[in-house]
């Protein structure tokens, strides 16, 4: 998902009751400062790795606050800082390196989103007990050498490597297998710790 798609929209999840069953998941896509739900309708709120895209962060938390019961838990999270998770230090160096700083300026927005401003977004929407945790996860992914190139065709920087340069995603690649080199197994498998920064409040 590109920076534009994620500016447009964001999924929404609405669950369902029926009687004597499970709840039924309802995917829904809309604007994130203009949700398509009446006030109070939902107990929880989440927006996951999307508030540092949005073009308009104060209208997108004072949507989620006006679509929340009184009591209602919302919750966000965004990446922590850059050297707080070596997997996507180690893409954002390889890629300065290989192809350039203008491939990697998307990374600013994606890990450079500080906490205060969330807690202050959160707040003047009228949300209440804003916390802030770090949490971080640690994450096996499979064999490096094939796997970071994978990814990086689903990223938005990864497009621009493609662009600049023909053999750009197997020189990251590779570069990013060097410098993971600590944390990787002998069969080319990564363990590495992710971060994200969690901010819950309440409506």
């Amino acid at each position: 998902m590109t920076g534009e798609d994620v500016n447009a929209g964001m999924l929404t999840v609405a669950a369902r009751e029926s009687s004597g069953l499970p709840a039924a998941v309802e995917w829904r896509q809309a604007p994130a400062d203009r949700l398509p739900f009446g006030d109070g309708e939902f107990d929880a709120v989440v927006c996951q790795q999307g508030l540092q895209f949005f073009p308009d962060v104060a209208a997108a938390t004072t949507e989620a606050a006006r679509v929340s019961r009184p009591g209602a838990r919302v919750a966000v999270t965004v990446w922590s800082p850059l050297e707080r998770s070596p997997y996507f230090e180690a893409q954002f160096l390889a890629i300065r390196q290989i192809v350039g700083a203008q491939a990697v300026t998307s990374f600013e927005g994606a890990f450079g989103f500080p906490a205060d401003r969330i807690t202050g977004a959160l707040s003047a929407a009228g949300l209440r007990d804003v916390r802030v945790h770090e949490v971080t996860v640690e994450i096996r992914l499979p064999r490096l050498a094939e796997y970071a190139v994978g990814h990086l065709q689903a990223l938005p920087w990864g497009a621009v490597v493609a662009r600049t340069r023909t053999d750009g995603l197997e020189a990251v690649g590779a570069l990013m297998v060097e410098r993971l080199a600590p944390h990787m197994a002998a069969d080319g498998s990564v363990a590495a710790p992710f971060a994200s920064l969690l901010v819950s409040a309440t409506r």
